[in-house]
């Protein structure tokens, strides 16, 4: 049965009067629009396809590595799931514009990623145009650093491209004066927006970038065993928030004793705050939170969840419980 997938051309546009290195441009292309599944198609292939020594672009793939990188079962459900994805990928395209004349007017191109794919039995064989080799390379570079273990840990959009960028900067972990086992990564606010690729009406306040860019992610990235943590410090030129610099320490994932030394974000910091100065009333809405049950989730994560809720909870009761000031006589 045909599957019905509605795809939007990712754009891709450099500043005016500058020509650009064509394969350079795509490294722009902002791969988390896509579903989540198509993503982790396009890494499993990225894993196995040898782009310098196969002339047709040609991969094969088993489909059981694709669902255990989707983390999803081995049912009739998920081969649909990933065949819209594959179709998905097939009509995807991109156009990059090439240059920028004065006047504004553009030269551009437009490309295709697959050319051909079909599933075999267990097997799905996909084909990539050879316009887009080059890329293929970067985006093979791109995931140089990722596992697919880890990457199918993340769910959210800006979680995942975030952790893409912060492990692009991973090859200078202990070097150029950094500590053993770090790295960093700084942007400013107008940095962020354009690499997570959010659209020019969204987030113009830089608390909702902060939160919602940063913060979020952050606390998901620390919640999963990725074997790093993050740290996050607010870039400020008086009050102004100008951008952020991202502090990443590795562990060593066999030490179960690994915990933040305190939160990493300043909503997690504010949540913490709350909860120092109404212990009580933070129980209370932990133990509502947890009596709702579980979500079929390990331990670890439905703690984190409950606990999650309670600070929302927490956060709206004391904003309702302000004093208020008295008026003026």
């Amino acid at each position: 049965m045909a599957t019905a997938v509605k795809t939007v051309p990712a754009k891709v546009h450099p500043k005016p009067e500058h020509v650009f290195n064509r394969s350079n441009m795509f490294s722009h292309v902002d791969l988390t629009a896509m579903p989540v599944v198509a993503q982790r198609v396009l890494f499993v292939a990225m894993c196995q396809v040898q782009l310098e020594k196969v002339e047709s672009l040609e991969v094969q793939m088993d489909i059981g590595e694709i669902l255990r990188a989707c983390d999803m079962p081995d049912n009739v459900q998920s081969y649909d799931r990933v065949r819209a994805s594959v179709l998905w990928l097939k009509r995807y395209a991109f156009d990059v514009t090439t240059f920028t004349d004065e006047t504004g007017e553009d030269d551009w191109e437009i490309f295709g990623l697959l050319a051909y794919a079909k599933k075999t039995k267990k097997t799905l064989t996909m084909r990539f145009e050879e316009e887009v080799r080059p890329f293929l390379l970067e985006l093979k570079n791109r995931f140089a650093q990722i596992s697919i273990k880890d990457y199918s840990q993340l769910q959210g959009r800006h979680s995942l491209r975030l952790y893409e960028l912060i492990m692009a900067q991973a090859g200078h972990k202990g070097k150029n004066g950094n500590p053993p086992g770090c790295w960093f990564l700084t942007l400013d606010v107008q940095e962020i927006k354009r690499l997570l690729a959010v659209g020019p009406n969204e987030y113009q306040l830089t608390s909702k970038v902060r939160v919602s860019l940063v913060d979020k992610p952050i606390q998901e990235i620390n919640s999963k065993d990725l074997g790093f943590k993050v740290e996050v410090e607010y870039n400020r030129r008086g009050k102004t928030l100008e951008g952020f610099t991202f502090r990443m320490k590795e562990y060593s994932r066999k030490d179960p004793k690994i915990v933040n030394p305190k939160p990493a974000t300043k909503t997690e910091q504010d949540a913490q705050s709350l909860r120092d100065k109404y212990p009580e009333k933070w129980a209370e809405l932990y133990h509502i939170a947890a009596s709702q049950g579980t979500l079929g989730l390990t331990e670890v994560v439905q703690v984190a969840a409950w606990e999650a809720d309670a600070d929302i909870a927490l956060e709206a009761w004391a904003k309702a419980n302000r004093p208020r000031r008295k008026p003026n006589a």
